[in-house]
């Protein structure tokens, strides 16, 4: 488990919730005494939660089962409005399944944090059960494995976001539908909420499970664009469609090559849609000097997902791409072009890793990238092209970051290859000698 998300993200993501739960002030209040207290020592996560325990004054007992307790929890929102009392009952329920050697899990305390817009974009203030004051935010706290909750004194019916900066690490049921989605999309001002509208109903089209359009779906994407110059990061996010790995899990009963060319048809339709607007995007040159900043780097990030997003158009976007290929100043750049040559099926893509690998040659972790791009590409030659990379003379079975660069690449990051029907990607991975007789061993 050191490699995984569980380690990488979750733990911070629980250090981010609890300041949610004990506010910004016993939170600083109980940093500064874990530093003074336990700066230099050997602690563990209950020395951490202690000090926070003491500065905020409260039992923090349960919120340590965020640490005890394996697993993802699901909540499940559902609400009714009844414009006679303009008032909406809202009905939260969490549940954690199952894991090895935890067959009952206990709740969980989630805190949420939640507003309303309606259906024309309209901001909607509301009173939380006997609260006096409307407020347009609530911040709430699931700690039980169900709870009620009623809002009262909102003019239309209400379309709730439940997870306005992404406050818990949670899979949320909300049971809105693509029109919801696409009201929070035009509207919401919270940038998750956004997000994860959009992913859910690009996730529903390409399941088959959605009553949305493509060109609804390409005209609120459209809107992103339209705000990039205020967060081109979060416009580089928006454009990017769930990961076929994501739509695996996801799905009933999952095919990989049906729903990659599901994915690919769905982004066909984006990008024709979007065409024009990403174009330029794509064929932006290169910002000198280059900047390591957070607002240069979204710009470069928009780029990628520009070009990877006209992948999808083939052969006759394969002038954009190698031109991008060709003028770019930094590696961030250069594999985003490489990747996106590689996902468009275009032939150019051989001549530009030729290319990559002369000017790279000499540079060991360089080299790992050209090894994983090829490895990663969605391409029908995929594993033909792998076996031919374990033989190749770069190729060094006692290098643990070429090994991963080229069979992890390959695992994680190209399933339509990696799960083909022959069996042949796990027969790649699984035999030693798929890889050794590249080595001659």
């Amino acid at each position: 488990n050191f490699y995984t998300a569980t380690v990488y993200e979750k733990g911070a993501e629980l250090i981010r919730m609890l300041k949610r739960l004990i506010g910004e002030e016993a939170f600083a209040a109980g940093m500064q005494l874990y530093f003074g207290r336990r700066d230099g020592t050997a602690s563990t996560v209950e020395d951490f939660i202690a000090c926070f325990e003491e500065a905020a004054g409260r039992d923090l007992s349960a919120f340590m089962t965020w640490y005890e307790q394996a697993g993802t929890p699901k909540l499940k929102a559902r609400g009714e409005y009844d414009a006679s009392t303009r008032s909406y009952r809202l009905t939260l329920s969490q549940h954690t399944a199952p894991t090895p050697g935890q067959p009952e899990k206990k709740a969980l305390p989630v805190p949420l944090d939640m507003g309303f817009v309606s259906a024309s974009g309209a901001y909607l203030s509301a009173r939380l059960d006997s609260a006096t004051a409307a407020s347009a935010r609530h911040a709430i706290v699931l700690d039980s494995a169900r709870a009620h909750f009623v809002f009262h004194d909102l003019h239309d019916a209400p379309i709730p976001a439940f997870l306005r900066g992404f406050p818990a690490p949670v899979a949320l049921d909300d049971g809105l539908s693509s029109d919801e989605r696409l009201a929070q999309m035009a509207h919401d001002s919270d940038a998750f909420t956004r997000w994860e509208a959009g992913q859910a109903i690009a996730r529903a089209l390409i399941l088959g499970e959605a009553n949305a359009s493509p060109a609804a779906l390409a005209q609120a994407l459209g809107r992103e664009l339209d705000r990039a110059q205020e967060d081109a990061a979060f416009a580089a996010l928006a454009l990017r469609l769930p990961d076929l790995n994501e739509l695996i899990l996801a799905a009933a009963a999952p095919d990989p090559e049906a729903l990659f060319a599901s994915r690919e048809k769905l982004r066909r339709a984006l990008a024709s849609a979007l065409r024009e607007r990403l174009t330029p995007l794509a064929a932006a040159a290169s910002e000198t000097p280059f900047s390591p900043g957070a607002e240069a780097a979204g710009r470069r990030a928009l780029k990628a997902a520009a070009l990877d997003l006209l992948a999808a158009l083939g052969d006759g976007e394969q002038q954009v791409l190698l031109g991008a290929f060709e003028r770019t100043a930094s590696m961030s750049e250069t594999v985003a072009a490489l990747e996106a040559l590689a996902a468009s099926g275009a032939a150019a893509f051989d001549d530009a890793l030729a290319t990559f690998h002369r000017r790279w040659k000499d540079n060991p972790l360089v080299i790992d990238k050209w090894f994983a791009i090829q490895a990663a590409a969605p391409r029908a030659d995929a594993q033909a092209r792998v076996e031919r990379l374990a033989a190749h003379p770069d190729f060094n079975l006692h290098n643990p970051n070429r090994v991963r660069a080229l069979a992890g690449a390959f695992a994680m990051r190209n399933p339509r290859a990696f799960h083909a029907a022959s069996g042949a990607g796990d027969r790649f991975l699984a035999a030693s000698g798929g890889l050794a007789e590249g080595q001659g061993h």
